[in-house]
């Protein structure tokens, strides 16, 4: 990883323990969990804006505390269409 990266990861890592002290943010989520959400949401090809901004929610809920840990991610009516 290079510098600037882990520049990143520190300062999200920092980030991410004070909301799991606050109990805002699961337990059972880790920097590594949190960095990889950002990889593939900014790599990510969405249809639209609102596919994209669909997404980055469905992530940021994901690390969440109030959200249950295994709550299942369902499409919208309608939006079963390929990945490719």
């Amino acid at each position: 990883m290079g510098r600037v990266a882990l520049m990143v990861a520190a300062c999200c890592s920092r980030c991410l323990d004070t909301a799991q002290a606050a109990g805002t943010a699961r337990t059972d989520v880790d920097i590594d969990d949190v960095m990889r959400f950002i990889m593939s949401v900014t790599a990510g090809v969405y249809r639209d804006d609102g596919h994209r901004d669909r997404v980055i929610q469905l992530a940021i809920d994901s690390v969440r505390a109030s959200q249950p840990p295994a709550a299942p991610v369902t499409r919208p009516p309608g939006s079963s269409q390929s990945l490719t």
